[in-house]
């Protein structure tokens, strides 16, 4: 069985994404250099200001996305929930009809 292992690593500047299996097969996935002196939010001022805004905006959206998803997840299992509460119910109702018919059918037989 193979199981596959994702990870990071650097060398010498490079950031290499990799996805490894256990039979030492390795599969270089993505390769993105770093390279700190062009960096625009090290650089400061207005455009590292607005790159800040605009990724803490994006964040906040996914946030927001996410949470969404995760009320309507939870309704559904309300949902769910309640519709299995009310099958329940009427089985238990059915089970009580069903023992008072009973007991009465062994009321006429005394």
């Amino acid at each position: 069985m193979l199981r596959q292992v994702c990870g990071s690593a650097s060398f010498r500047g490079v950031s290499v994404g990799v996805a490894a299996l256990t039979r030492r097969t390795i599969h270089v996935t993505s390769v993105v250099a770093i390279n700190d002196s062009g960096a625009i939010k090290d650089a400061g001022g207005a455009m590292s200001k607005k790159g800040a805004v605009n990724e803490d905006s994006y964040y906040r959206k996914v946030q927001q996305e996410q949470l969404k998803k995760l009320k309507s997840l939870h309704k559904d299992h309300i949902q769910d929930a309640q519709m299995e509460i009310k099958r329940l119910q009427s089985i238990i109702d059915r089970s009580k009809e069903d023992i008072e018919e009973l007991e009465e059918a062994e009321q006429e037989l005394k």
